[in-house]
């Protein structure tokens, strides 16, 4: 099946994980990093879906389980989307109990529609036991894990 001409995990990862990423370095403002965090998030289930990506036909909660304990920081993904959607996270992954966001500048764009300002910032990531990630860090891990995976699983299959 494919979805507004996306086919495949790897062609997921090349036109929307990539792309999101590209646009959080060079805008980190809170859009640009819900959409990073829930791409590399649903990366997952675009994995577990395509044959090529996952030859052993692994399920959801079993690929899950085996990714999480090599990328940790796919569950601090998880929690971010999961927040961006709902608010409130009921089933945490990443332990996350909250974020804090220094901005760095403010962005104006004035259409027809009204004035529209966004707030690029640096933003960290706090766990239930105390930890402090930042997020840049969780991303630049979860980006080359993803392609590390990739590498692996399209070029040596």
């Amino acid at each position: 099946m494919e979805i507004l001409g996306i086919g495949s995990a790897a062609q997921y990862w090349m036109e929307i994980v990539r792309p999101n990423y590209i646009r959080y370095t060079n805008h980190p403002a809170a859009l640009e990093a819900f959409n990073v965090c829930t791409a590399l998030w649903h990366q997952l289930d675009w994995i577990t879906e395509d044959p090529r990506a996952n030859p052993e036909g692994k399920g959801l909660s079993e690929l899950r389980q085996e990714l999480e304990a090599d990328c940790p920081e796919l569950g601090i993904l998880h929690d971010i989307a999961t927040l961006s959607k709902h608010y409130r996270l009921s089933r945490p992954r990443g332990k996350l109990v909250g974020t804090e966001a220094h901005l760095v500048g403010a962005t104006f764009h004035f259409g027809s529609e009204g004035p529209v300002s966004e707030h690029p910032a640096s933003y960290t990531v706090l766990l239930d036991d105390g930890r402090r990630f930042d997020l840049d860090q969780v991303l630049k891990t979860a980006m080359q894990f993803w392609h590390d995976y990739f590498q692996q699983s399209l070029f040596t299959s």
